[in-house]
């Protein structure tokens, strides 16, 4: 069983119009159903990232993490 996903952003999980497809939003709500934490990672500074966390539904959540850029 996986406990963490980690996933890069740019050209990775978002398209080109930085939007994320309804299949792998769907997906990553199903790892967190089963206790996976999916993390994601880019090279872009943390408050650059926020409208993707509010997409999947991981913005300012206890216990929840992001790799960012400095």
């Amino acid at each position: 069983m996986y406990k963490i996903i980690a996933c890069d952003l740019d050209e990775t999980l978002l398209s080109d119009d930085r939007s994320i497809s309804k299949e792998n939003i769907e997906a990553i709500q199903k790892a967190k159903e089963l206790g996976v934490k999916f993390v994601p990672a880019t090279g872009r500074g943390y408050n650059t990232v926020d409208g993707t966390l509010k997409e999947l539904g991981l913005y300012d959540l206890e216990n929840e993490y992001v790799i960012p850029s400095k």
